[in-house]
């Protein structure tokens, strides 16, 4: 019994403790000091988006150089043959896509321009993209 209370003990110690063991190196602090203002360093890095987010290649193609999200949908021509979409970028330059063109950094292709939205396989999972309402007069 006495062993299990000095186990639960030392359990709890390290517990409560564990985020002063911490070193933040890149601050020039103590090890055990943490800054109170900035969530633990575990946390920090799971909010942080994904390194090729930020880069912006200049040799890319404007289509292909931005995450997915970044793009906006303004204007659907889908009641045709060929139906056709038009997408803004970062830099608020219009590109005009059709099915099977590339869009995203992560090799999206766009396989449906629907009435209201388009549908890009990227990685083989499908995204829809919606036209925001507010965009479009």
């Amino acid at each position: 019994m006495e062993k299990l209370v000095k186990k639960l003990f030392l359990f709890f110690l390290i517990i409560v403790f564990s985020p002063f063991l911490v070193a933040q190196e890149d601050e020039g602090l103590v090890l055990g000091e943490r800054d109170p203002f900035r969530p633990p360093a575990y946390i920090e890095d799971t909010q942080k988006p994904p390194v090729n987010d930020k880069i912006t290649d200049e040799s890319i193609e404007a289509i292909r150089r931005w995450p997915l999200q970044v793009y906006k949908p303004i204007a659907v021509i889908w009641d045709v043959s060929d139906p056709k979409v038009m997408v803004l970028d970062a830099n608020n330059v219009m590109h005009l896509l059709k099915k099977n063109y590339r869009i995203g950094n992560q090799n999206g292709i766009v396989t449906e321009i629907n009435e209201g939205e388009i549908v890009v396989n990227e990685n083989n999972v499908p995204h829809v993209i919606k036209i925001d309402k507010g965009t479009t007069k």
